[in-house]
């Protein structure tokens, strides 16, 4: 296929994208650290604004909205009535007390979080901060606006945002899905405020490969752990009508207390205009059927392939596509021939030998990594004798167990 045609396939794979309620992004970057939660957080964010915004709150949010978009915004606090999602701007909630509602403003910001270090600089600078002993990772990010759009255009940007991130607050209702505290102005950019976790499922396998401990993840128990994690909060995703888009290792969190999380929703059309930004990480945990845009159309198979790939990944420690020189391809038209071309019958049997997993590891794997039409949904993994085998284990067992396993190796 030729990079005109490729193009295209990443423009198509963007307006697809906006037809769905796909959540804005978390945040993503090397030593991944975000969030959690418990099942009892149920605190519903759209009422915050209506209960607790007063007017003096709703002008210090409209000043500040002037000063980000640089433009005077010929309305008062009154408008605000036509923007509910604005009244959710500013304000942090932790689960832990979910009646303290922090009004944030630069102030605060400045002389009361206390910087801790840089978590990531790639796209975006994630940072930790310490507030009054509560710890947090937050991501810095720009919402293109234009001088040259109108401010309605660049207002409904920063709402659409708002609105989104919301989706995400209510999605950390799962227990394996990050929680995000809520989103602030400062200094011209969107703060994505959320709970810091430890590592990601990359840093995890990459130590343990690098040490030659490979064996820990012949534990069984630690893969369907993962595996269980991920299907759960896809599934979640998927009855509030979201779609994760990029399930890899990198956007699969873990902590201490061996709290499996999925994070990291997507590059939103909002944060992020570029066409490039798709290529970034993500080609290799494509299925087949994105490379055709006849037959592609986006539902929630994609995420279930990658999950196939992830769970190759951490047990071979990478994916399974190489070079003549055994390296990643960076060219798109030999990794997009690869992927098309990937015998994962093979693929399966050469990973999971029968010597260290069962054949319902096996049999999981295989399903993930189908073709279309014969990839199963979720409810369908939800069925399998290795969900059923794993799947019934509390996550105050499985947590314990997977923190059990990182103590063992050293990794926390």
């Amino acid at each position: 296929m030729f990079i005109k045609e490729q193009i295209a396939i990443i423009r198509e794979d963007n307006e697809l994208k906006s037809e769905y309620e796909s959540a804005s992004t978390i945040y993503e970057y090397e030593n991944a650290s975000t969030i959690c939660m418990d099942d009892t957080y149920d605190s519903d964010y759209s009422s915050i604004g209506s209960s607790y915004s007063t007017e003096s709150e709703n002008e210090k949010t409209i000043n500040q909205m002037k000063t980000f978009f640089k433009h005077d915004f010929k309305f008062d606090s009154q408008d605000l009535k036509n923007y509910p999602a604005l009244e959710n701007i500013n304000k942090i909630i932790f689960p832990e007390n979910k009646s303290d509602i922090i009004n944030f403003n630069s102030d605060l910001f400045e002389n009361e979080f206390k910087e801790v270090e840089t978590l990531g600089s790639g796209k975006f600078v994630v940072k930790s901060y310490i507030y009054k002993n509560q710890k947090m990772a937050i991501k810095f990010t720009h919402i293109p606006h234009s001088r040259h759009t109108t401010n309605d255009d660049n207002m409904r940007k920063l709402i659409e945002l708002v609105r989104e991130i919301i989706k995400i607050q209510k999605l950390s209702r799962c227990p394996n899905i990050v929680i995000c505290y809520g989103v602030c102005l400062y200094d011209g950019q969107a703060l994505i405020c959320m709970e810091q976790m430890d590592m990601s499922l990359r840093n995890v396998f990459e130590k343990v490969h690098q040490l030659g401990n490979r064996n820990m993840f012949h534990e069984e128990k630690l893969l369907a752990f993962v595996a269980v994690a991920i299907v759960d909060a896809l599934v979640y995703c998927n009855e509030a009508k979201m779609i994760h888009r990029d399930v890899k290792p990198d956007n699969i969190l873990l902590n201490k207390n061996g709290e499996i999380k999925l994070c990291d929703f997507g590059e939103s059309r909002i944060l992020q205009d570029s066409l490039s930004s798709t290529f970034a990480g993500s080609l290799c945990y494509w299925p087949p059927e994105r490379f055709d845009i006849e037959k592609s159309k986006y539902d929630t198979c994609p995420d279930i392939w990658g999950l196939g790939i992830t769970l190759v990944e951490i047990v071979s420690g990478s994916v399974p596509y190489k070079d003549k020189r055994g390296r990643m391809p960076q060219n798109i038209i030999l990794l997009q021939n690869l992927i098309l071309q990937l015998d994962t019958p093979k693929l399966v049997k050469e990973t999971f030998q029968e010597d260290s997993f069962s054949n319902v590891t096996r049999e999981f794997v295989q399903l993930c990594l189908n073709r279309v039409p014969d990839r199963p949904k979720y409810s369908k993994l939800q069925e399998t004798a290795f969900y059923k085998q794993y799947g019934v284990i509390k996550n105050k067992d499985r947590n314990e167990k997977v923190a059990e396993l990182l103590n063992s190796f050293e990794l926390v």
